[in-house]
Formats: structure tokens, C-alpha cells, sequence
């Protein structure tokens, strides 16, 4: 699934119905470019919860909030940390960079 160029790329929200809520599995797909925020979870104290779970997933160029789980029943799990990779490989960069102005 390619989720791109759009306000929210998605956002599962749980707080205005008191049902058994939401539960969603990405899988090897795309959140890139959105301007709000790629993956929002949100939940009200007594409302329904929301679960997602995110697996082998790019992260990449969302503007705002990357992946959020806002609210007492927001759940969000990330498996297989595909979605780290950039950030992990950036933080290598600027730690040989700040070593070399030293």
C-alpha cells in the first residue's frame, strides 16, 4: 500500500464511538510526504480503543508527526524497524560529522 501526498496519511480515530474500536495492520507499504502526519492513532478516555501495528514499513518525508499514538487507549506497535532504517542511517552521518569537526 502507497499512503502519499495526502493532509494525514492515516489516522485512525477511536474517540468518538464506544465500539470494540479499530484494529489495522500495515504491511510492507509506503508513508511518505504527508502533511499533517503519517500514522495517527487517537482514543478518549471511555471511547473506543485503536490498535495498529506496523510491519516492515517505510517512513519517509511526512511533515508534523512521523507515527503517534495519542490517548489512554492508542496503541501502535512497530515490527521489524524498516521504518527506522533512515533515521538510524542519518544519525550515523551526523555522529562521523560531529566527530570530524571536533
Amino acid at each position: 500500500m502507497h499512503v502519499e501526498n495526502n493532509f494525514v496519511g492515516l489516522l485512525v480515530d477511536g474517540s468518538q464511538g464506544t465500539s470494540n474500536g479499530a484494529h489495522v495492520v500495515i504491511r510492507d507499504s509506503m508513508v511518505s510526504g504527508n502533511a499533517a502526519g503519517g500514522i495517527l492513532a487517537h482514543s478518549a478516555p471511555g471511547k473506543a480503543p485503536v490498535f495498529i501495528v506496523v510491519e516492515r514499513t517505510s517512513m519517509v518525508n511526512n511533515a508534523g508527526i512521523g507515527i503517534l499514538a495519542n490517548g489512554p487507549r492508542a496503541t501502535i506497535i512497530l515490527n521489524r524497524r524498516r521504518h527506522l532504517a533512515q533515521w538510524h542511517r542519518h544519525q550515523r552521518h551526523q555522529q562521523r560529522a560531529d566527530h570530524l569537526v571536533r
